[in-house]
């Protein structure tokens, strides 16, 4: 036998053990484990693997829910362009790490009376069961009392899981709970003896999976909900071996599943897996989705004194003279571009261009649509599309599946799912196609690998060039100008991370290059974006001049866009964040003394107009990002008032949005301008909150800005230390390196 366990325990054991905090392992067929009143299970169903977000973040979403924190995929700096590094975004925490926290929380508040369930654990694939096994090898790590339960004997990789937890648990943890009745609880089942009606049902729900939803079911048959329910109930009367797993999830054994397709004939098998990859496979545009616009906020909001001295009519600028504005990193020797600058901008000042009158687009309603609400699932439709043949329309859906797993951070269950879709190319014939869709997932590969290297784990940067140089060399001749944009692009994030002058001169050649090339095939708002990554890099070598000439031009490729169409969207959108990363120009460089008040003013013209953009789209995150910009303009114009109303005003939005990762750069930002005051109780106080706030988004660039606010208050309060502020900056201090030390330490420079 694989385990000695102790023999059947009743299931009010099982809830005692756990009210007192105590692990437990179930082994054999059982029934559901239903909670005592007043109980929380927090449910971990290892039979969801097959999904593309799979059974952790799953549950992550359900605590997310309980905890009434944010459980959005923002996912705007997941592709690893540095514009948004400019704009201080970064990526959200790994799941795992994300899940981790959110379980030990909600340990906290419930005190007792909450339970994490990992069931059916011997159905998880192995990316699940690495994150179990994780997740229970250090019995201090997990404080939610937690119950594993495998309903069959394990063997495999579930056998290697049960093994490693006997070496680290008591004995008493282990237990042994099969039925009275028999050793399992499903039997052998006759299911041609079903009526016609119910039969049907049954068959369709085998095709979705042994797992399935009756929501699916019902969308995949044109039928009510209710009445497929009626139908599963009617087969459950009958004997079918069908276990609800609550919430109309559903599950029947492997074999039975098997049987019925088996019966079934293989033109209607590949039909019904065609119709439940569309059902599933609807592809929503997460990075650009509108917000909702039922929030209650003056969009139009600038305090009163600002108001009256910023320029009401004409709020842009031509391009300044940055040569007087700001000062270059003398210490760095720049590299020399082999090119005329033609891939840039010319000399001489770039033509003004007025911004065109932009027309409100109408309000968005925030009630979901009916196709909104249905069940989306890339990777699951991947698997019904390749059952039904189509084995090229099942890698795109698999693409699909990755890039939304890097935005909600589980960068070892996408290098899994790319895995699973190489492994599909091995049945197309070679073909410029087949080349193109191998590139494309090597491209996502280092994208996993990049995202996984910012929380230390994963590859090395070099290893993440790599696989972008393999992406290349598997290019086709005269390949799609986008896919040369997005390998461009990540390479030259991947190069700002590691820094080196020859990385980031490579990188900036071949912006440059690839950007020429997009504007060839007329795609000037993707070679504008890359212009964009170009200014970031600039910024990185210290050379602000030539990256706000990049950001101007880029600038005029929107507006001209916009002058033939004031209703583009995505040119709206563009320009609305080329005009912010133009206003944060002086919060990354050092401005020449004197100069000042001309950066500040000319920058504060820049939010104004992406806030006007935002405002008439509703994009009401972006905008409280701009008020925040705003706030910390003010604080380097020494206008302490301002500041705090913008800030405040950004916060405001921000808890409406549940925008963690925002609120905690506004209140870091908050704290700036009492440190600017002297207040540095309060600026300990507010830097404190901002921590708390990165350390439950997971942002370690969200710690680096709360590091260097750290350091300025440290260096204040040893100038005239009391024993109130030095108590205050030694909880400070534990905080700030604690919270570095789960999330990692990373340099953002001066």
């Amino acid at each position: 036998m694989y385990l000695e366990v102790s023999m059947n325990v009743s299931m009010k054991e099982i809830w005692e053990r756990a009210r007192v905090g105590k692990p437990t392992v179930l082994i054999g067929a059982s029934p559901l484990l239903r909670a005592p009143s007043g109980r929380k299970v927090l449910r971990l169903n290892g039979a969801e693997s097959w999904t593309t977000a799979g059974p952790i973040h799953k549950a992550l979403e359900q605590l997310q829910t309980w905890l009434g924190t944010e459980s959005k995929r923002t996912g705007a700096a997941q592709d690893g362009s540095l514009r948004y590094q400019l704009l201080g975004e970064m990526p959200t925490q790994i799941v795992e790490d994300a899940f981790l926290e959110s379980c030990n929380r909600f340990a906290l508040e419930a005190a007792g009376r909450a339970v994490l369930l990992f069931d059916d654990v011997d159905r998880a694939d192995k990316q699940a069961l690495e994150v179990i096994q994780d997740l229970l090898m250090d019995p201090s790590k997990l404080k939610l009392p937690w119950i594993i339960r495998f309903q069959e004997a394990p063997k495999g990789a579930s056998l290697e899981l049960l093994q490693a937890l006997q070496e680290t648990y008591d004995e008493d943890v282990f237990h042994d709970f099969t039925t009275d009745e028999n050793d399992s609880p499903f039997q052998p089942f006759e299911w041609n003896t079903l009526p016609k009606q119910v039969l049907r049902v049954m068959r369709a729900a085998a095709v979705i999976g042994n797992s399935f939803e009756a929501t699916l079911v019902a969308e995949l048959l044109s039928m009510p909900l209710g009445q497929v329910l009626e139908t599963l109930q009617e087969a459950s009367d009958a004997g079918a071996p069908i276990g609800d797993l609550c919430h109309a999830s559903f599950f029947i054994p492997p074999q039975s599943a098997e049987h019925l397709k088996d019966q079934m004939l293989p033109s209607l098998l590949a039909y019904w897996h065609e119709q439940l990859a569309h059902i599933l496979g609807g592809v929503e545009d997460t990075q650009r989705a509108p917000a909702t616009s039922s929030l209650d906020i003056d969009e139009d909001f600038i305090p009163t004194r600002a108001q009256e001295e910023l320029p009401q009519e004409e709020t842009n600028t031509t391009q300044p003279n940055t040569e007087d504005l700001y000062e270059a990193n003398a210490e760095i020797e720049l590299p020399q571009s082999d090119t005329d600058n033609s891939d840039t901008v010319e000399d001489e000042t770039i033509p003004h261009v007025a911004p065109p009158s932009y027309t409100p687009h109408p309000k968005r309603s925030s009630a979901p649509s009916k196709e909104a609400t249905s069940t989306k699932d890339q990777s699951r439709a991947a698997q019904h599309l390749h059952a039904a043949g189509q084995t090229q329309l099942a890698i795109e859906r698999y693409l699909d599946a990755i890039k939304e797993l890097v935005s909600i951070g589980d960068t070892k269950r996408g290098i899994q799912i790319g895995q699973e879709a190489m492994e599909l190319l091995d049945e197309l014939p070679s073909s410029r196609q087949k080349s193109i869709l191998e590139a494309r997932l090597l491209l996502e590969f280092a994208r996993l690998k990049w995202h996984g290297v910012v929380f230390g784990n994963i590859a090395p940067l070099t290893e993440v060039i790599e696989s972008l140089d393999a992406a290349k060399a598997t290019l086709p001749a005269n390949p799609p100008a986008d896919l040369l944009g997005r390998i461009a692009a990540l390479h030259a994030g991947v190069s700002y991370d590691i820094g080196d002058m020859k990385s980031l001169d490579t990188s900036l050649r071949e912006l440059a290059s690839v950007s020429r090339k997009l504007l060839e095939y007329n795609r000037p708002i993707a070679s504008a974006r890359l212009l964009n990554d170009q200014a970031a890099l600039y910024i990185r070598l210290g050379d602000p001049h030539q990256a706000t000439r990049l950001l101007y031009h880029s600038r005029e490729i929107f507006q001209n866009l916009l002058e033939r169409d004031p209703k583009d969207e995505v040119a709206l959108l563009e320009l609305a964040e080329t005009e912010h990363l133009l206003a944060r120009l002086p919060l990354h460089v050092t401005i020449r003394k004197g100069r000042e008040a001309d950066a500040y003013t000319i920058s504060l013209q820049h939010t104004k107009v992406a806030a006007q953009i935002y405002n008439q789209l509703g994009r009401h995150r972006e905008l409280a990002r701009v008020w925040e910009t705003m706030g910390r303009l003010e604080i380097g114009r020494g206008r302490a008032e301002e500041s705090v109303q913008y800030i405040i005003k950004a916060m405001e939005v921000q808890r409406q949005l549940s925008d963690v990762m925002g609120l905690a750069r506004s209140t870091a930002g908050l704290a700036d301008v009492f440190i600017k005051q002297g207040d540095l109780l309060q600026a300990a106080q507010l830097l404190q909150e901002s921590i708390l706030l990165n350390l439950q988004k997971g942002t370690p660039l969200g710690l680096a800005f709360n590091r260097r606010s750290f350091e300025q208050l440290k260096t204040l309060t040893a100038q005239a230390p009391t024993e109130q502020h030095l108590q205050a900056m030694e909880a400070l201090s534990d905080l700030m390196n604690r919270a570095e030390s789960i999330l990692g330490k990373i340099s953002i420079g001066a």
